[in-house]
């Protein structure tokens, strides 16, 4: 049989060309995949980063909240105690100390002061703005009750200013609410 010119030009695009057509689309066909293989990886890579920072934050705020309503909480319970104590010792002599009737309760809430500052520079740094507007309106309230007093001609004279647990506890439930609303991974809605 004798090969004519057309059927030598199949034959050769038989055996070279349609081979090498196919072999280019395989390594076309496989860098596309590889390609959307690493888009996607990187994708979930992203992904990932985004959670594990969402933890971390939340965290992070878990931590900053919770330290700052129990410093708070502590501080105004020793505050308060204190500031009771001096009322009812208010009519000492100008020479008298303050100290000498009510050192425990002055020196605790003085000592517990810094702790409750401290918590606030956290909630600053990790809180939300909510937070911090939160977090300064207890301190607002709180800073009234520090206990500073000075023995006058007239017995004691306040500084500090008496802080009743109601008008406490209104600044805190805020806070506390807003607690709920931020740090669940999946926040509530009966908060």
């Amino acid at each position: 049989m004798v090969t004519t010119e057309p059927q030598a030009k199949r034959t050769l695009l038989d055996r070279v060309m349609i081979p090498m057509l196919v072999a280019v689309l395989a390594v076309a066909g496989s860098a596309v995949g590889s390609f959307t293989a690493n888009l996607g990886n990187a994708a979930n890579q992203r992904s990932q980063f985004a959670e594990q920072n969402a933890r971390e934050d939340r965290a992070k705020k878990t931590e900053a909240y919770s330290t700052l309503i129990d410093a708070a909480s502590a501080y105004f319970e020793a505050a308060s105690t204190a500031n009771t104590c001096v009322r009812m010792n208010r009519f000492l002599k100008p020479n008298d100390s303050v100290l000498s009737f009510c050192p425990e309760q002055i020196t605790s809430a003085k000592a517990l002061y810094p702790a409750y500052t401290a918590a606030t520079s956290k909630v600053v740094i990790y809180g939300s703005e909510e937070a911090y507007r939160l977090s300064a309106e207890m301190g607002r309230l709180l800073a009234k009750t520090y206990p500073t007093f000075q023995v006058g001609t007239n017995g004691i004279e306040f500084a500090a200013v008496r802080v009743e647990r109601r008008e406490y506890d209104v600044p805190r439930g805020d806070f506390i609410k807003m607690m709920c609303h931020e740090l669940p991974a999946v926040p509530r809605r009966n908060c």
